[in-house]
């Protein structure tokens, strides 16, 4: 009796040893993930400050606009960009975004970005290049989602998120400067389901835009 007493105390005190490594292992999973991300922030704010001064205006202009190509082009799509569909006689032609966008392109443009009428002529079926005309509902950020997670499962969601999405665009998706489309919201979503099944899920806000 007194060696199955010694035992059990054994294994209690092995088992409880083993839930703080486990612990201690989150804890520095997720300060390595911070500082990594401060330590990117850090050379980009080097390396704009020590371009800025050798970059013409025009440049600027540039890259700020490349900065903000992804979330304006989604939300508002611009026919100039948009492969056209030349196809008129196409019956979903009125719901399409090729379409529309071909209709309201500006007379004095002397060339357009068309799908080729070639292609056209092969597609058989459901049109791989159809483009609804109808809004969709885009997700931005989920720090609200994070942060409500207990603590000893928020190492494990943003684990699963970053092999998901890659490490980049994980950051970039969860403060909402990349917008996420319907089926990434799911994915998402599935993950803090998976962690908590009772908790809230919504995302910190929503923006309609087009799924061209």
């Amino acid at each position: 009796m007194p060696g199955t007493l010694h035992t059990t105390e054994y294994y209690a005190a092995r088992r409880q040893i083993t839930e703080k490594t486990i612990k201690v292992a989150r804890y520095i999973l997720e300060i390595y993930l911070q500082a990594h991300t401060f330590f990117l922030h850090l050379c980009r704010i080097t390396s704009h400050l020590l371009t800025a001064s050798r970059i013409s205006p025009l440049l600027k202009a540039q890259c700020i606009e490349h900065a903000t190509y992804e979330r304006r082009n989604i939300l508002y799509p611009s026919p100039l960009r948009l492969p056209l569909c030349l196809n008129g006689q196409c019956p979903k032609a009125a719901t399409c975004l090729r379409q529309l966008a071909m209709q309201s392109m500006p007379t004095e443009k002397d060339y357009w970005k068309i799908i080729s009428p070639k292609r056209l002529a092969t597609v058989k079926g459901e049109c791989p290049f159809y483009r609804s005309s109808q809004k969709a509902r885009y997700a931005k950020g989920f720090m609200n989602m994070l942060n409500s997670l207990p603590y000893n499962k928020r190492g494990i969601a943003i684990a699963n998120l970053i092999a998901g999405f890659g490490q980049r665009t994980y950051y970039r998706a969860r403060k909402g400067e990349r917008l996420l489309l319907p089926e990434e919201q799911q994915s998402v979503l599935n993950v803090f389901r998976h962690l908590d099944a009772g908790m809230a899920t919504e995302f910190d806000s929503y923006a309609e835009g087009y799924l061209w």
